[in-house]
């Protein structure tokens, strides 16, 4: 069966279960994002699908692309999803997609505009979610963005006492780069 043919079958299934993403339905279900692709995306538009809707946690379609497809997110993009929207938390779509999504994503991300500093509620950056839960390659590329590898979060931790925990970073390049920020 075609990647196509998938999505708009997971759309579909989705949009008649999804009484609790609220407002957002299939464009706020991670699992439509396996399946989807841009003219799947772009269907569910044109038959009054919002991209700036969000969900009970204030989620938008962008907070729940970390496994999508670039040409899906960049449908989104294209229709008006805004790259910096926050939930009830304060939280970007950066801050998730830096922590789980491949580095091209992460990149599509910042050049669409993400804001590499944006702060959650509890002032973490996506700095501080890769650096705990992520890539060296998306430290990488946040770094490169500008993030700041010195921002504190409300218990006083920077990105790099994050890394500690984070086995896939202690032993990259950036952890150094991360270290060093912490040391100014």
């Amino acid at each position: 069966m075609s990647r196509f043919l998938l999505g708009v079958i997971s759309a579909l299934a989705l949009t008649s279960t999804a009484a609790h993403a609220g407002e957002c339905e299939a464009l706020c279900q991670a699992e439509f994002y396996q399946t989807a692709t841009a003219e799947t995306v772009q269907q569910l538009i044109e038959g009054g699908a919002d991209v700036t809707a969000q969900d009970s946690d204030g989620k938008t379609p962008l907070h729940w692309v970390s496994k999508a497809d670039p040409d899906v997110i960049n449908a989104l993009i294209a229709a008006g999803a805004d790259v910096n929207a926050t939930d009830n938390l304060d939280r970007a779509p950066l801050h998730f997609v830096s922590a789980m999504a491949a580095p091209d994503i992460v990149a599509l991300f910042i050049e669409a505009g993400a804001d590499v500093n944006a702060k959650t509620a509890n002032d973490w950056t996506p700095l501080h979610g890769v650096a705990k839960f992520g890539s060296p390659e998306n430290i990488r590329g946040l770094l490169d963005a500008g993030a700041d590898a010195s921002a504190v979060n409300e218990m006083g931790e920077t990105p790099f006492d994050l890394a500690a925990s984070n086995e896939r970073v202690k032993d990259s390049p950036e952890y150094q780069v991360l270290q060093d920020a912490k040391g100014q």
